[in-house]
């Protein structure tokens, strides 16, 4: 944004930012309380291109292929939700609203837990998120989660990763690869993925998170 901001701009901007910030955590409860379809009612529906792209899983194109993926997770995955826990937390955020205010980026560091009634992981992870203004109102656009370490309590996540793949049914399947992966290991060194967003004036599907 080249342009000097105004005092009415600057309150717009922060308005944006804290309404995308409300957006988020919004998705997050949701997900703490297993609530599938609430988190792809967040999504954009009426522009094209919503994407969602998800490590050891795959890109999902399209909101009706984004909502068949949730609603279908809260039954195949979920169903009975007893001893089902995942609670990811938001920290450090850097957000970028686009000069012309119709789309946003953003990017936070996650740390989390996942549980199952077998299971309990430590989950750490980044999100690339763009947001697109629709009637007025924020949505998520493109989401992309991004491993950094996931390991069982008590455990060493200086250690090689265990090997992971979870195992859907055909209907869940992803519309195509995941586009890479990282998970921390001793052996290589942290990535800077995905890069802060950097101020923009109008969107570049170039800039896209999720491809």
């Amino acid at each position: 944004m080249s342009a000097e901001l105004t005092r009415a701009d600057k309150i717009r901007l922060l308005d944006d930012i804290a309404q995308i910030e409300n957006l988020m955590a919004r998705y997050q409860y949701s997900d703490t309380a297993g609530m599938s379809t609430e988190k792809a009612d967040l999504f954009a529906q009426e522009t094209p291109g919503a994407r969602l792209e998800l490590p050891l899983v795959g890109i999902y194109d399209g909101i009706e292929s984004i909502r068949s993926f949730y609603t279908g997770v809260g039954r195949f995955v979920q169903g009975d939700r007893r001893g089902h826990l995942n609670v990811h937390t938001l920290t450090t955020p850097v957000i970028e609203v686009a000069g012309d205010g119709k789309t946003a980026q953003g990017v936070w560091l996650s740390p989390g837990v996942a549980t199952m009634p077998d299971r309990a992981l430590w989950a750490w992870v980044k999100y690339g998120i763009d947001f697109v203004r629709e009637a007025g109102v924020w949505r998520i656009w493109h989401f992309r989660v991004y491993r950094i370490f996931s390991v069982a309590p008590g455990e060493s996540w200086a250690q090689p990763p265990t090997p992971f793949s979870p195992k859907l049914p055909p209907e869940l399947l992803p519309d195509r690869p995941a586009d890479g992966d990282y998970h921390y290991s001793p052996d290589h060194e942290a990535l800077h993925m995905p890069a802060p967003p950097e101020p923009y004036d109008t969107w570049d599907e170039e800039l896209a998170y999720v491809k």
